[in-house]
């Protein structure tokens, strides 16, 4: 027979659960950060030179939602910088990026299976999304660590609520999405684009 004790330690069990799981499965998280602590990198390896790129210019969302999660992201193509204004110029030209007539690079996910988060322990996993740059949208594989962090006096700092921490990477070729590397510039622009995105999502 199940003492009084055993009784109220298994209810508090229980509690303590569910208030985990719903802290969790029914949050949103938004990835706008207006101080800009947010990034998004890519890195373009060619034999004669590497190109960096940089947008702190983040706009996207996620939401967890039972055992399956959804999200995206938005980054303004003029937001990108690589170091050299001229080298960015020709970034945003019809022959790059266009981003006149695609002025934002895209990724959505929709209903991929969602880790079980823990409080600040790190989950890793791959999932399929889109990407849509230069007028192309392609599914592409996505590897990414997840860290969920419960609000407390020492994330209040970062953001309000509820943190999802997320680091992802994901390697795109260039010519699928319509960028074509011509003989004056096939030494000196990688055929891969390797994309690195830091995140802080804060929880509503």
């Amino acid at each position: 027979m199940l003492s009084r004790n055993s009784i109220a330690l298994g209810i508090s069990f229980l509690v303590m659960f569910a208030v985990v799981g719903v802290a969790v499965a029914g949050n949103s998280f938004n990835f706008k950060d207006e101080n800009g602590r947010n990034s998004v990198r890519f890195t373009l390896d060619a034999p004669l030179e590497v190109i960096n790129g940089l947008s702190n210019d983040i706009e996207g969302s996620l939401q967890l939602e039972g055992k399956t999660f959804s999200g995206s992201l938005a980054v303004p193509v003029a937001s990108i910088s690589t170091g050299i204004k001229l080298r960015d110029e020709h970034m945003q030209s019809e022959r790059w990026l266009n981003a006149k007539k695609t002025p934002k690079i895209l990724f959505h996910f929709k209903n991929a299976v969602a880790p079980s988060f823990e409080d600040q322990k790190p989950k890793t996993g791959t999932l399929k999304g889109s990407f849509t740059i230069n007028g192309v949208t392609r599914e592409e594989t996505v590897s990414y660590t997840a860290t969920w962090f419960k609000e407390s006096d020492s994330t209040k700092s970062r953001g309000k609520g509820d943190l999802l921490v997320v680091r992802a990477k994901a390697k795109l070729r260039l010519e699928d999405y319509g960028i074509k590397r011509d003989s004056m510039v096939v030494l000196k622009v990688g055929e891969f684009a390797e994309v690195t995105v830091d995140l802080v999502g804060q929880g509503g």
